[in-house]
């Protein structure tokens, strides 16, 4: 298991920096600049920090850890987790997702965050994603993100897409990992660093009934971690060796191992099958990324869904609207491939290469127009794009 309790015997196996405070670095980085600073001053941040973190483990891509699920059968061993180290292996060209969960108790945290250290390959002195990596380049990458949570009261039966009630998953209320927010969002809004506020009694009333509910001891925050293994090939296969590191309020609070088998084979830029999912657009993004414009905002979540090789469609502009040749000349680089290319600032799987799907109309889209005569006229257009 990760950090255990609020007193100070922790196992070994993590390297918690007692006597040694670190700076972290300022950005969404993967390097560690350290330094020393008073004892006095690193022990008294020290023991505020230990009351603060109760544990903190890691998980696979493929798990769903609510916010109150302090007991979790995956926390003590799980397929990337031995209790003490992360263990990853995939191919040249794939991005692996893994999460880290860091369990606060009820005072809360401030200025929680993680960093990386480039993953080293020790025979050779090569790093995945080391100082000055293009994002998703050639030589790999590393990418935060904070887990923000839902709080669902009460289930629906959504029999149309699970089939039966049958095959619903058996936890479907609480606070739940939803949206991933990107490290360098705005400060409030998911960006690091985090401020985990104290939980509190929540009170719920209902006609004339009032509920109670005690504060609870702890809470979970998530954080999931993109690496993207390197695409190229000169890059000697075999294990690389890094660190994980948790920050509380500045001071580097414990290291986590994390050993990386690169293997020897690549992992094509063609998909051999389709996944899409649908988007809102990018209007829905405005209150997270304000300093960017809707065709900037349209791009970074484009080139995200297409590193994780998925057709991200349905709520743009060319998806939602009746035939026009001059909205769909712009998003038709999406469909050609041209603009998933370094010249136009995508790296990473699938350079060059075009969406398989685009839906004429989506989820109430009133393509056709809304009276019978407009309909006749849209049915009627040509809507050849060359």
């Amino acid at each position: 298991m990760g950090v255990t309790g609020k007193g100070l015997n922790y196992p070994k196996k993590y390297n918690y920096h007692k006597k040694t405070g670190s700076m972290k670095p300022r950005s969404n980085l993967v390097h560690v600049i350290s330094f020393s600073i008073a004892s006095m001053v690193l022990l008294s941040c020290y023991c505020d920090i230990s009351a603060q973190i109760v544990d903190i483990w890691a998980v696979g891509d493929g798990e769903k850890i609510f916010k109150h699920r302090t007991e979790h059968p995956a926390k003590k061993e799980n397929s990337i987790w031995n209790g003490e180290r992360i263990s990853l292996r995939g191919l040249y060209n794939e991005v692996l997702g893994f999460q880290v969960i860091v369990e606060v108790d009820s005072t809360g945290a401030k200025g929680l965050e993680l960093s990386m250290n480039p993953p080293l390959h020790k025979q050779s002195g090569r790093t995945i994603g080391g100082i000055g990596a293009i994002p998703y380049g050639d030589h790999g990458y590393i990418e935060f993100f904070s887990q923000h949570y839902l709080q669902v009261k009460r289930a629906t039966e959504p029999n149309w897409f699970y089939g039966s009630e049958n095959s619903a998953p058996a936890e479907m209320t609480g606070w739940i990992p939803d949206a991933l927010i990107p490290a360098d969002a705005l400060a409030g809004k998911g960006g690091f660093p985090l401020d985990i506020p104290p939980t509190q009694e929540q009170v719920y009333r209902h006609q004339n009934i009032v509920d109670v509910i005690p504060r609870r001891a702890s809470l979970n925050q998530g954080f999931w971690v993109d690496l993207y293994l390197p695409r190229d090939m000169n890059y000697p296969a075999g294990v690389y060796e890094s660190e994980i590191q948790v920050w509380v309020s500045g001071v580097l609070f414990a290291s986590i191992p994390v050993r990386i088998e690169l293997l020897d084979a690549y992992l094509p830029d063609e998909n051999h099958s389709n996944v899409w999912m649908y988007n809102s657009g990018p209007e829905s993004l405005r209150n997270y990324f304000s300093e960017l414009d809707k065709q900037e905002i349209r791009r970074m979540i484009k080139f995200e869904a297409k590193r994780h090789r998925i057709d991200l469609v349905g709520g743009f502009e060319a998806h939602q609207s009746a035939f026009n040749e001059a909205i769909l000349t712009d998003y038709k680089p999406f469909l050609d491939g041209s603009a998933y290319t370094p010249a136009l600032g995508y790296h990473g799987p699938g350079e060059g290469i075009g969406e398989n799907l685009f839906p004429v109309g989506m989820y109430g889209a009133r393509i056709l127009g809304t009276t019978k005569e407009l309909s006749l006229i849209h049915i009627s257009e040509p809507t050849r794009l060359n």
